[in-house]
Formats: C-alpha cells, structure tokens, sequence
C-alpha cells in the first residue's frame, strides 16, 4: 500500500511538473492596436468622415447660438415702458431657445460618439481577429493590447511585437507611427442666458 501511495505521489509530481512546464513555454506577444490602426488608410477616411460630421453639427450649433443672440439682443433693446406681458413673452422664447441649444449640443456629442464608433468599432474588430490569427500563426499563446491604461507587460521584446505581421495581413506596408485620431469633441456654446 505504501509503494502504491508513493507511486500516485510520484506521477501527481511529474504530471504537475510536465504542466508547469507546457504553461511557461507559451510565448506571450503584444501589439499596439492605435499603432495598427493609424497605419490603416480607413484611418484618415474614418478621421476625415468625422470631421465632416462634427463641422455640419457645429454649423448647426452656431447657426441656433447666432438666433439666440440676435432674440436677447432684441429683448435687451426692449423700450423700459414694454409691457410685462410682451417681456414675459420674449422671456419664455429665449429660455425655449436656451434650452434648446443645450439639449442639442448634448444630442450631437452623443451622435458624434455613435458615429466614431459606428466607424471605429468594425476596423478594431478586424484588428483584433487578425491579431489573434497572426498570434495562433507564429506559435503565440498570449496576444497583449500594449495600449492599455494599465498595461500589463513588464518586459516586451521587440521581437514579441506582432503589430507589424498584422498590417502586412491587412495588406498595408508597416510605416512610422502616427497617433491615433483623436476623438472628436463638440466646442460648448457661449451663448448669451436671458436676463429676467
């Protein structure tokens, strides 16, 4: 019984040490997602698209800040014999536009937002299945985002970068880094608050 227990502690221990052993020779690459995804012509498109975007809401943005304005000048200009009624009126008007303004600035932050990733979120995805097959390619068990706020890596190698196998799988010759296109940000109005 006791060469038994031996013998089951003995190949536990070997088993345990043949594990150990397949884990720590997993290679481990890394990549940079935003290096990958500046290199990509569908980056100056996308950043471009939402130039444009951004510029029609900011038009449109201006074009109701000039409306209120010209409506408070008015009312600033107002005789000091108005009636009560006809200021009440021009009031209510202005705190409408006001209001206004300020739930269509936020509805084109939010459409802004929609529209980046509406355009950003099918390139990443590619980036990521590709960086996954490239790792799954070159023997890798673990493919790291290095662009991570908190990014994990301790030691990377340059020779465990995969992000220029990835472009040369898209197709596109690997180049300089450029940063990642910003995102985008609606300007806050400055437009002019009633006076009661």
């Amino acid at each position: 019984m006791k060469n038994i227990l031996t013998f089951a502690f003995l190949s536990l221990l070997c088993f345990a040490s043949v594990a150990v052993q397949a884990q720590s020779s997993q290679k481990i690459g890394y990549t940079s997602i935003n290096y990958i995804f500046s290199q990509l012509p569908d980056a100056k498109r996308i950043e471009a698209e939402l130039k444009a975007h951004q510029s029609q809401l900011e038009n449109s943005i201006q074009a109701k800040v000039k409306d209120l304005r010209e409506k408070a000048d008015v009312y600033e200009k107002l005789p000091a014999n108005t009636s009560e009624v006809i200021r009440g009126d021009k009031e209510k008007e202005l705190q409408t536009l006001q209001t206004s303004l300020q739930e269509f600035q936020r509805n084109a932050q939010t459409d802004l937002q929609k529209k980046e990733s509406t355009l950003v979120q099918p390139v990443i995805k590619k980036i990521y299945d590709l960086a996954a097959e490239v790792g799954k390619e070159n023997g890798y068990g673990y493919i790291l985002n290095s662009d991570e706020a908190n990014p994990i890596l301790i030691l990377a190698p340059k020779e465990n970068d995969i992000s220029d196998l990835v472009l040369k799988k898209m197709g596109v010759t690997p180049g300089q880094p450029k940063p990642a296109p910003a995102s985008v940000v609606t300007p806050k109005s400055t437009a002019p608050t009633p006076k009661k």
